[in-house]
């Protein structure tokens, strides 16, 4: 009898979530099937309760990555959600409490 191996759980993004690709011509996420002459490895996901299949995506054939364009439109919407929360930050420690 052989003891199951221990699966891994992983916390690594793959490349699906930065993908330009329509998902209407992605078998993966339109149909759940893999992509023919991708590189991925079967992972597990961890969930609030146990865990899920999964794959970790590393190369695929219909991968379009991002624009140079929304690189910046993300980095800048980044750091202006910071500089708001930093100054909702300092609102919250100025204020003054009258019991």
């Amino acid at each position: 009898m052989t003891i199951p191996e221990k699966p891994k759980l992983v916390k690594k993004i793959h490349l699906c979530g930065d993908c330009q690709q329509n998902i209407a011509l992605c078998p993966w996420l339109h149909e759940g099937k893999p992509v023919e002459g991708w590189t991925a490895k079967r992972t597990y996901i961890k969930k609030n309760v146990g865990h899920t299949a999964g794959y970790c995506v590393t190369a695929c054939p219909l991968y379009i990555p991002p624009s140079a364009e929304r690189l910046e439109e993300q980095a800048r919407q980044e750091r202006e959600d910071a500089e708001e929360f930093r100054k909702e930050q300092d609102r919250r420690r100025n204020r003054t409490f009258f019991w």
